[in-house]
């Protein structure tokens, strides 16, 4: 993607588009020339809406290391999917705006995103006077989440897990609910097995 001002010069060495990644990526690279005043961050993009991960990236020297967070965590989950991981270059005050986001995310176990226009603007609204611009798109590597070996029996893991933290997202907010959802879960499963 290209670099709208011409600086800091980035370059990401892991991982390289196309990755068969797991669902945690870990990232490394180099930053020349990133202003005081200006961050790094890994951002999704899902459903049109950006998710961080938690940040910004760290910088030490010229070096930069982070981490991704890619699909599903249960083994198994969205094998073969492709996901883009952007790094984005923004404000103080669109980092801050970040890790408010993740703070309340992380409190309320909800990861709505953020919309794109909270952090990247259009080329004309980044620049002004005090050089506090926000966000940039400063790279894109397209991901890959990896298989399992034992394929259907990473799939029976990832449907349980998603069964079970679901029932617990469920549980937090309405007790009954969840026990219904437990009760209707360990029908099906008594059907499907005894049909097998």
């Amino acid at each position: 993607m290209a670099d709208l001002f011409g600086s800091p010069k980035i370059i990401i060495n892991s991982p390289t588009n196309g990755s068969k990644v797991n669902h945690k990526v870990p990232i490394s690279g180099t930053v020349v020339g990133l202003p005081s005043q200006m961050e790094l961050w890994v951002v999704k993009d899902i459903n049109n809406r950006y998710h961080p991960d938690d940040g910004p990236i760290q910088i030490n020297g010229n070096n930069l290391k982070s981490s991704a967070y890619v699909g599903n965590r249960a083994p198994g989950s969205d094998q073969g999917v492709e996901f883009t991981i952007y790094i984005v270059e923004v404000g103080n005050k669109t980092g801050k705006k970040i890790d408010k986001y993740i703070a309340n995310a992380k409190q309320n176990n909800h990861w709505p995103g953020i919309g794109k226009s909270e952090i990247i603007l259009a080329h004309e609204n980044l620049l002004n006077e005090d050089c506090n611009y926000d966000g940039v798109i400063k790279n894109e590597i397209k991901v890959i989440r990896k298989g399992c070996r034992i394929g259907p029996i990473c799939k029976i893991i990832s449907i349980i897990y998603n069964i079970i933290y679901t029932t617990y997202r469920i549980a937090k907010e309405d007790p009954i609910k969840a026990a219904l959802s437990i009760v209707i879960i360990i029908s099906t499963l008594i059907i499907i097995f005894r049909s097998a």
